[in-house]
């Protein structure tokens, strides 16, 4: 072989082989595209590939979804209707229990107004019975002397500087004070009861153990005219007093307190009958 030719053997060891031009480089490309798709869906060892396990995935989400939506859905479906699920037997039979228990508690409520109705009137009763009891005793306690009085009535001056006057003329002018109407009698700041007395003493007068002199102070409570008329009869008790020498004066008033109070008796044998 001659040194020409083996020079130029190199240069033809880098010319491209046959087959290799533009025709065969598409042939190639081709190739390659169909081999890459298949191993973006496909793997080698016949697993799928991310996209299809992305894809499943998704759809997996959306049946729960939806799912879930008509779950809910039923839910308050149910809620708001409860009775539609109800067979027609049991919608009569629900009925018929409603309108027995409507009937029961018609009844309750009817015994239970009518118990209501007698603890009303018993209250009531009960208020009445005590403001009437709290009246007696007040009347029992101004009747009796133990309480202090006041209301329209007369005061009575009786002046008997020598001393003429006899006891007889001062319990005459008290029991035509009760007759008149009197409701309660004082004399000189000693409240006068049903039991009250008056004798003479060697300074003037006792009345219920208390010592009184001139001039007596008389209060009554009543009707003023009335009690007035009664003392003023002819004969009566202060004509006794002014022909006896004392001087007697009567002021009807609007109102007369008396303030003076008796202490309530003891009883000794009296007691209480039971009924």
């Amino acid at each position: 072989m001659s040194d020409d030719e083996a020079r130029v053997r190199p240069d033809d060891a880098a010319e491209p082989a046959v087959g290799s031009g533009p025709d065969d480089e598409g042939t190639e490309n081709g190739s390659g595209d169909t081999a890459g798709g298949s191993t973006a869906r496909h793997r080698a060892d016949g697993r799928p590939s991310l996209w299809h396990r992305g894809l499943s995935q998704v759809l997996i989400a959306v049946l729960c979804a939806l799912l879930g939506i008509a779950l809910v859905a039923q839910v308050r479906h149910n809620q708001e209707d409860p009775l539609a699920s109800l067979r027609q037997d049991d919608l009569v039979r629900l009925l018929d229990d409603l309108d027995r228990r409507n009937l029961e508690l018609a009844d309750e409520r009817e015994r239970l107004q009518g118990e209501l109705d007698e603890l009303q009137s018993a209250a009531d009763s009960g208020e009445v019975a005590s403001a009437a009891a709290a009246e007696l005793a007040v009347t029992q306690g101004v009747l009796a002397g133990t309480v202090p009085a006041g209301g329209p009535g007369v005061t009575i001056i009786v002046a008997d500087p020598s001393g003429s006057l006899r006891a007889q003329t001062l319990v005459t002018m008290i029991q035509e004070l009760r007759n008149a109407g009197a409701e309660a009698i004082s004399v000189n700041d000693v409240r006068l009861t049903a039991t009250s007395y008056v004798t003479r003493s060697s300074a003037g007068y006792v009345v219920d153990g208390e010592e009184i002199t001139s001039p007596f102070e008389f209060l009554a409570i009543g009707d003023p005219g009335t009690l007035r008329t009664a003392l003023e009869i002819p004969g009566g008790a202060l004509s006794s007093a002014r022909g006896l020498g004392a001087t007697v004066g009567i002021d009807e008033s609007e109102r007369v307190e008396i303030w003076a109070v008796a202490d309530p008796p003891t009883l000794e044998e009296s007691r209480i009958v039971e009924e």
